[in-house]
C-alpha cells in the first residue's frame, strides 16, 4: 500500500474473500478439536472493514446447507467446464437473465481451465463460484466437459477431501498473517 501496489480496499476484499475462504474450509471439517477465544484484534482499519461474528458464522452455515446439492453438479474443482453462451452474446451484454456473476464465470469456461483456475480467477471464492457453476448447469448455459468426450474426463477428488485441505489451510493461514503483519507495520 505504501508502494501503490494495491489500493487499500483491493487488499481489504481479497483478505476479506481469503477469511471466508478459510472459514467455509473450516466449516466443512467433520470432527475435530478447536477453542474459540473472544478477544480484541488489532488491526488497520483502511484496509479491514470489521464484521460482526454473528453474520460470518450465518453466512458459513448457509453455505453449509446448499453445499451438498451444490457439490453433487459440480463434483469436482479440478473438472474443466466449457460455456455453451456465444462470447459475442456476453460482451454485448445480450442475456439479460444472465447476472454479471454468471457473465464473469461464463467468460472464464474455456474448455481447458479447471474449475480451480476459474476460482482463482473470478475472486468469487470457491463456494460462489460453484454455486454459480452448478446454476449456469442447470440454465443449461454451461457444461462439464467429461460430459462432451469420453478422452476428457477428470479425476473425481471429493471436494471435501482432507488431502489437500491441510496444505490449501496452511497456505491460507500463511498469507492471513503475512497480510495482518503488513498491515500492523503500515
Amino acid at each position: 500500500i505504501g508502494r501503490n501496489a494495491i489500493a487499500p480496499h483491493t487488499l481489504g476484499e481479497v483478505v476479506q474473500l481469503q477469511l471466508k475462504e478459510v472459514l467455509f474450509r473450516l466449516f466443512q471439517w467433520k470432527d475435530g478439536l478447536y477453542e474459540f477465544v473472544p478477544e480484541q484484534i488489532k488491526y488497520n482499519k483502511s484496509i479491514l472493514k470489521p464484521q460482526a461474528a454473528e453474520g460470518l458464522l450465518m453466512d458459513c452455515f448457509r453455505m453449509l446447507d446448499e453445499w451438498p446439492a451444490i457439490s453433487r453438479k459440480v463434483v469436482s474443482t479440478e473438472g474443466v467446464f466449457r460455456s455453451l453462451v456465444d462470447p459475442t452474446e456476453l460482451a454485448a451484454g445480450g442475456n439479460p437473465e444472465i447476472t454479471e456473476e454468471e457473465k464473469k464465470v461464463l467468460r472464464l469456461f474455456d474448455g481447458h481451465r479447471s474449475l480451480q483456475e476459474v476460482v482463482y480467477l473470478s475472486r468469487l471464492g470457491t463456494f460462489d463460484t460453484c454455486r454459480i457453476t452448478a446454476g449456469l448447469m442447470d440454465k443449461g448455459l454451461a457444461l462439464r466437459m467429461d460430459h462432451l468426450s469420453l478422452t476428457r474426463v477428470e479425476s473425481r477428488k471429493d471436494l471435501s477431501g482432507p488431502e489437500s485441505l491441510s496444505g490449501w489451510l496452511g497456505w491460507s493461514y500463511r498469507f492471513l498473517l503475512a497480510v495482518f503483519a503488513l498491515a500492523q507495520a503500515i
